[in-house]
């Protein structure tokens, strides 16, 4: 990890403030995230979207429910 020092911080002081500063950025992201992803969930239950209780089960190919050309 590259860190330049500036006239009067020290080496190790420098090295505090970017791991502080890279924290708080990761913390950012992820409440950014989260309202982000719960924006999403209010618009779409307004929406009245329905997910297709099967979308994420596997069926074996040759059933009935398989996709065919």
């Amino acid at each position: 990890m590259l860190v330049i020092t500036v006239g009067g911080f020290s080496s190790q002081r420098s090295v505090w403030l970017a791991a502080l500063g890279l924290v708080l950025a990761l913390v950012g992201l992820l409440v950014a995230t989260g309202e982000s992803v719960r924006h999403a969930e209010r618009a779409a239950s307004l929406a009245g979207a329905v997910e297709e209780p099967t979308a994420d089960v596997y069926h074996p190919p040759g059933s009935r429910v398989w996709m065919t050309p």
